[in-house]
């Protein structure tokens, strides 16, 4: 069926004349910035070729990557001390066993006055606080390094984002020049899939 349509169009288009035809991709995209920053390098060479993972334009990134390197940083330290303090925590709950053992057993003594019991008790609520207080210290780090973690995850994003690649792509265009600032949503350059194509073709009508 494939075959005698073809035959059939062959035909048509042989007893037809044509006014007008064009080939173009089939599929052509336009690529606009998610981020700001100065364009550092544009590759003009490439503009008709199929590109590589190589970059073809290239925004600013230094400040980005420094503070990404520190996120990092701190990241580790704060799950350092997160790890130090859930073993605090740990020896804390074992102290907070005997006192509160060594306190029932004090509170009924009639030799103990009270004074010393009052005392006792004290050393135990005062544990207990520390207790909390580290728990609670341990939840702060925790929501700062969960920050830290989304900052992290942006910094990339916005690191890929300012050297563009498209790899399998054909570069159609690029509509920045190096040295020029751009801003979110500013056009950059358009891509071209040209592993098929689209072809148009204008006949009379009859």
């Amino acid at each position: 069926m494939k075959l005698i349509s073809l035959i059939l169009l062959t035909a048509t288009l042989l007893f037809s004349k044509v006014y007008y035809s064009k080939v173009e991709p089939y599929e052509i995209r336009d690529i606009s910035s998610n981020v700001s920053g100065l364009v550092l390098f544009i590759d003009e060479d490439m503009i008709g070729k199929k590109l590589s993972s190589k970059s073809y334009i290239q925004i600013d990134s230094e400040l980005d990557l420094k503070e990404l390197k520190y996120t990092k940083e701190k990241l580790i330290y704060l799950k350092n001390t997160v790890s130090s303090n859930e073993n605090v925590l740990k020896n804390l709950e074992k102290l907070l066993v005997k006192k509160r053992d060594n306190y029932d057993k004090v509170k009924s003594l009639k030799i103990k006055s009270t004074i010393e019991k009052d005392r006792e008790f004290y050393d135990l609520v005062s544990s207990e606080n520390t207790y909390l207080n580290t728990i609670k210290d341990t939840n702060n780090l925790k929501i700062q390094i969960s920050d830290l973690n989304l900052r992290k995850a942006q910094l990339t994003r916005s690191i890929s984002d300012k050297n563009l690649n498209a790899k399998g792509f054909t570069l159609y265009s690029i509509a920045v020049r190096a040295g020029q600032v751009v801003g979110i949503s500013t056009p950059l350059a358009k891509i071209a899939d040209i592993s098929k194509a689209k072809i148009t073709i204008y006949l009379d009508e009859s």
